[in-house]
């Protein structure tokens, strides 16, 4: 336990608190703010710090993965379809694709 002595110190801090001026008061809170509030900004810096090597990498995955699943180039629509030459309905369409094929090119001049 607390010995005489100690007993005495505290009993004299605590008067001594109570009696305080209001201008050290002030003094002492401001104080104790700004080394709470110290604190709380270099761990803020620290965090903000590491952000942006991780916002970095998730970055440079994204872009990775959306180059590495897209196509090198585009593939024409009119020369990848196979048709059959017997089948008179894959003819029409055949010719229903190049209807809109040639509409989508001139599409500005049917408006103009």
């Amino acid at each position: 336990m607390k010995n005489a002595f100690e007993k005495q110190l505290m009993d004299d801090l605590r008067s001594t608190e109570n009696n305080l001026d209001p201008a050290i008061k002030r003094q002492l809170i401001a104080g104790r703010k700004r080394a709470v509030d110290s604190h709380r900004q270099a761990w803020y810096q620290r965090l903000q710090w590491a952000m942006w090597p991780a916002t970095g990498m998730v970055t440079a995955s994204v872009l990775m993965f959306m180059i590495l699943l897209s196509p090198l180039s585009p593939l024409p629509l009119h020369d990848t379809l196979i048709v059959d030459e017997q089948s008179s309905e894959s003819i029409d369409f055949l010719g229903d694709l190049d209807f809109y094929y040639w509409l989508s090119e001139h599409e500005e001049e049917l408006r103009g």
